[in-house]
C-alpha cells in the first residue's frame, strides 16, 4: 500500500487559501490531484469559499498595539496624484509597525449605480489606471490589513448578483488588486481598546454607536475609527468615560482627488489627510495643498 502524501495541514491550508483552486494546490505541493481532494474532504477545508463578497464571508482580526498608519479612501484612479508620496512620507517619518487600509482602495466607477460622465464611464482603462496606482502602493507597503468597504467588495457583490455568478466564479480581492501574500481583508480590525473599520454600515454620530451598538456586537465598549466619510479627519467627539475608561470616535479623512471627473458631486469639502494612532490616541495629518492643489511636501 502505498504512503499517503507527505504534506501537512498547515502547506495544504496555506495553498488552498491562496489559490482556492485543487489544481494549482496540488502543484504547488507536488502531489496528485485526488490526494489534495481528499485532505481537503477529510479536513473540512472543501467548504471554504475562496472569495465570498458578503460581509459574513470574512473575519474579524486583531494586530498589536502599536504605532499604525491609517490608509484612508483612495479610490484609485480617483486618488490624489500625491497619495502615495504623502502616505510614504507618512511612513518614514512615524516608521508604524501596523499598516491598516479603511477600505475604498479602488473605486469601481462603472460598477455604481449613479449616473456616470460618458467620458469617465471607461471600465478598461478604469480598471488599467487603478491597478497600476495599487501596484505601486503595494510596492511600497508590501504588509498589511485592510478593511471591507462599498466601493471594493460591496460593488463586486452587487455585479455577481447582476450578472448571476456564483462566487466560485470570482478572483479572490487580493488577486483583483494583485496584493502581495502580506495584505489580507476583514470585516474589522482590532487594536487594543481600538475598532477600525471602513464605516459604510455607521452613521457619522459615532457616540450612539460606540455607546450602544458597539457593546452589543462585541461584548465591551471599543473607541472607533472609521473612514467612508469624506469630509470628516480626527476625534470627532469628546472623550466618552464609561466605567474607569474614556473612548473616542474619529474618522480617518481621505485621499481622493476633488477635482477628478468621477466626483463630479463634491461640494468641496473634503478632508484630505489621514490618520496615524499612536499610544491609543488619533494623530491627524492634514494635507497641505498649494494654489494648484498638489501637495506642498510639508507635514
Amino acid at each position: 500500500m502505498a504512503a499517503p502524501p507527505k504534506f501537512s495541514d498547515a502547506d495544504l491550508k496555506f495553498h488552498w487559501d491562496q489559490t482556492g483552486n485543487i489544481r494549482e494546490t496540488a502543484r504547488r505541493l507536488k502531489v496528485q490531484y485526488s490526494a489534495v481532494h481528499e485532505r481537503l474532504v477529510k479536513g473540512n477545508f472543501i467548504q471554504a469559499a475562496t472569495f465570498n463578497p458578503d460581509r459574513g464571508g470574512y473575519t474579524s482580526r486583531t494586530i498589536p498595539e502599536a504605532t499604525t498608519l491609517i490608509v484612508p479612501d483612495l479610490q484609485a484612479p480617483a486618488h490624489h496624484p500625491d497619495a502615495l508620496a504623502f502616505l510614504c512620507a507618512i511612513r518614514d517619518k512615524f516608521k508604524p509597525t501596523n499598516i491598516v487600509c479603511i477600505g475604498d482602495e479602488v473605486d469601481l466607477n462603472w460598477l455604481s449605480d449613479f449616473a456616470k460622465i460618458p467620458e469617465a464611464d471607461q471600465p478598461h482603462s478604469e480598471w488599467g489606471a487603478a491597478q497600476s496606482f495599487m501596484r505601486a502602493f503595494y510596492a511600497a507597503f508590501p504588509e498589511g490589513v485592510s478593511c471591507i468597504s462599498n466601493h471594493v467588495e460591496g460593488r463586486i457583490a452587487k455585479a455577481r448578483t447582476r450578472g448571476r455568478l456564483p462566487a466560485a466564479f470570482l478572483r479572490p480581492v487580493e488577486d483583483l488588486l494583485d496584493a502581495p501574500i502580506g495584505w489580507s481583508w476583514h470585516t474589522s480590525i482590532r487594536m487594543g481598546d481600538i475598532l477600525i473599520r471602513h464605516g459604510h454600515r455607521d452613521t457619522a454620530g459615532l457616540k450612539r454607536v460606540i455607546v450602544e451598538e458597539i457593546p452589543a456586537e462585541h461584548g465591551r465598549h471599543l473607541s472607533l475609527l472609521i473612514g467612508h466619510f469624506h469630509s470628516r479627519i480626527g476625534v470627532a467627539t469628546p472623550d466618552i468615560k464609561i466605567g474607569e475608561k474614556f473612548y473616542w470616535g474619529a474618522f480617518t479623512g481621505c485621499l481622493v482627488d476633488p477635482r477628478h471627473p468621477f466626483f463630479s458631486y463634491s461640494k468641496g469639502t473634503e478632508k484630505l489627510g489621514t490618520v496615524v494612532l499612536m499610544h491609543g490616541r488619533v494623530v491627524p495629518i492634514a494635507m497641505s495643498l498649494n494654489e494648484h492643489g498638489r501637495w506642498t511636501g510639508v507635514l
